[in-house]
């Protein structure tokens, strides 16, 4: 995640994760985020179910994201809040999926 969001556009195609956000040959519309995790957890050559575990650790790791955030003493509050923002966002369509 990035707290400033000039980064956000200087991330290359193709460098995100299962091609989110990515056009690719035969789509109208751009990778979403659920196709591009089970895009990415088929590239890790696991099934879904085997996967489940790691992406439920992966949440119960950045549990709390928000607290470490709000400790930081050299971020602006405007950007600890857009990785806030981003965190929330993140975890919420994560746990859609497991």
């Amino acid at each position: 995640m990035r707290a400033y969001s000039l980064h956000d556009a200087l991330t290359p195609s193709g460098m995100l994760f299962g091609d989110y956000s990515d056009y690719i040959a035969g789509q109208d519309a751009p990778i979403g985020f659920e196709q591009a995790i089970l895009r990415f957890i088929k590239d890790w050559g696991s099934p879904k179910i085997k996967a489940e575990p790691s992406l439920k650790n992966c949440l119960h790791d950045t549990a709390d994201f928000t607290d470490r955030v709000d400790a930081l003493q050299t971020v602006p509050a405007e950007h600890k809040q857009r990785l806030v923002k981003i965190h929330v966002g993140i975890t919420h369509k994560l746990r859609t999926l497991v």
